[in-house]
């Protein structure tokens, strides 16, 4: 799925958009997004950890640490985390490429597609990370039931 992305954001830039003009404010539009979206979905992700975190009680981790699976539980939620913290960087450094377009055309037409594989990839991983929450929440459920 990402790599169709990315597939239609090269066609944008050399079929679609030959003027850079228009090219650039696209870029501009669609980074802007990528941004705010990142960064709101990075605090969601770190705000479902704590809630996570918080939820379990002291002797289910006292038991998950023994057994060495607490990492492995909270693991897709750094993951994600960081995907996301990724893509808000790459996107920030695109944004300030775009402002000085006429010096960077070259790493704008590499940085977009990577921005939007990256951004594509992270949601998708952000959407997989609800199914890992119910699997610990059912795991929880089974814990507390014996």
């Amino acid at each position: 799925m990402a790599i169709i992305g990315v597939i239609f954001v090269v066609l944008l830039r050399f079929y679609f958009f030959t003027s850079i003009c228009v090219y650039t404010k696209m870029i501009d539009k669609i980074v802007y997004i990528y941004i705010t979206v990142g960064a709101s979905l990075f605090a969601i992700v770190l705000a479902s950890l704590a809630v996570m975190t918080a939820l379990t009680n002291g002797k289910l981790i006292g038991l998950l640490l023994k057994e060495k699976t607490l990492h492995d539980l909270l693991f897709p939620f750094w993951f994600v985390a960081s995907s996301w913290g990724t893509t808000i960087l790459v996107g920030l450094v695109l944004y300030i490429l775009v402002q000085n377009i006429e010096y960077f055309i070259i790493p704008i037409d590499f940085l977009f597609p990577i921005s939007t594989f990256l951004f594509i990839f992270s949601l998708v991983a952000s959407v997989s990370l609800t199914g890992h929450t119910i699997r610990i929440i059912t795991e929880v459920a089974k814990y507390f039931e014996e």
